[in-house]
């Protein structure tokens, strides 16, 4: 019978060392505030085990009177490293005033350095271990977060009987200046500046996977006319982004602005640009959405003729909208060096005949999102 206790005590004392110990923990709710956005985030457990993922979800409040553009929420720590393969996407694009937004972070607990070694991690983990052991007794423990005066904040992500690891939070944003006077003067200084060396951004578009409907059923776009529809946007693109290089952008088509100094010399001008529609014929010279904005797909028009594409009839209900255009332009000493973009766009036709290889086709209540990256490109290539 003695030694039956000693074996339960030591199995005892194996399964609260070795175990997760998860059994009473409960999601932790956590709002932490700055000046214009709240961060509420909430883990998936109070107390974690040595090899369990920590997953969090961080929802952020845009509670100012200004839209923020941008808005990024990077994590530090030097014991527990990213899982990308659960969490690729970090950024907001555009969070508007009052709205709110999560993102849905991951990480695993690490000794950090690869250059330590196998054993040196093992040492690291088991003194973490002990020494939580010791506090075992002393402390209920649960993951807490805490809001630093630099406008961080920190989680100590308790991991039990292996210590508890810090997990800064940082939240990165453009606030937009939305009144009349402000955004002139932003507009001014964006006219001024020397764009002739300024590399211009090649768009590469692609169709969202099941975003493309046709009368409000999904639509499987033939393989082949994707692959030609991207080539000739890409195309247009290009000759769009040359036309607009040297264009005045009006301020009627700014909704909001922002210029961050970087250092001396140096500083950004951030724009966010009103949602606008082109028609199949727009053009810069009759008033498209192109002579207000920055950059677009350019005429619809050249891009169906690119592709064999006849419409027959129904031009009129053929558009491209673009919902979201952000500008970050660089410049130093009055001259642009850099250009990125951020955008979207949205290819609707209502009812139209149209003419693909020879064959007429009924096309009605079409729309396809795009999605697209940009490349720096150096318009001197297509000097002769």
């Amino acid at each position: 019978m003695k030694n039956l206790k000693k074996a339960l005590a030591v199995l005892l004392c194996m399964l609260v060392l070795f175990s997760p110990a998860t059994v009473f923990a409960v999601a932790q709710d956590l709002t932490v505030e700055d000046a214009y956005l709240s961060l509420e985030i909430v883990f998936d457990k109070e107390t974690y085990g040595l090899f369990d993922d920590v997953n969090a979800t961080v929802t952020v409040t845009n509670h100012s009177d200004r839209p923020l553009g941008n808005v990024e929420i990077t994590t530090r720590s030097d014991t527990l490293e990213t899982s990308y393969a659960k969490d690729w996407t970090r950024v907001i694009h555009l969070l508007d005033c009052g709205a709110s937004e999560t993102l849905a972070l991951c990480w695993r607990l690490s000794a950090r350095s690869d250059e330590l070694g196998f054993f040196p991690r093992l040492l690291l983990r088991l003194y973490n271990m002990f020494g939580g052991f010791r506090r075992l007794f002393s402390r209920l423990g649960g993951t807490k977060v805490t809001k630093n005066a630099d406008g961080t904040w920190t989680a100590q992500v308790d991991f039990g009987l292996f210590g508890e690891q810090a997990l800064t939070f940082r939240a990165g944003y453009v606030a937009y200046e939305t009144d009349t006077e402000s955004i002139a003067s932003t507009v001014a200084l964006f006219n001024s500046v020397n764009r002739e060396n300024l590399q211009i951004p090649l768009a590469v578009p692609s169709f969202v996977q099941g975003s493309v409907k046709m009368n409000g059923e999904a639509y499987e776009l033939p393989e082949t006319l994707e692959t030609d529809a991207i080539r000739a946007l890409t195309v247009s693109a290009i000759r769009t982004g040359l036309e607009m290089k040297d264009a005045a952008l009006s301020p009627a088509a700014v909704r909001g602005a922002a210029i961050t100094e970087e250092e001396e010399g140096v500083a950004q001008i951030d724009l966010l640009l009103w949602e606008v529609s082109e028609g199949f014929d727009a053009t810069m010279e009759n008033g498209g959405a192109a002579a207000q904005g920055v950059w677009t797909f350019g005429n619809l028009s050249a891009v169906f003729d690119e592709l064999g594409i006849t419409v027959l009839s129904g031009a009129e209900t053929i558009s491209m909208t673009y919902p979201r255009q952000m500008v970050a332009f660089g410049y130093a000493d009055g001259t642009a060096f850099m250009d990125g973009r951020s955008d979207q766009a949205i290819l609707r036709i209502g009812d139209a005949q149209l003419e693909v290889n020879g064959q007429t086709v009924a096309v009605k209540e079409f729309e396809a999102a795009l999605q697209f990256g940009f490349f720096l490109l150096d318009p001197t290539i297509f000097e002769d």
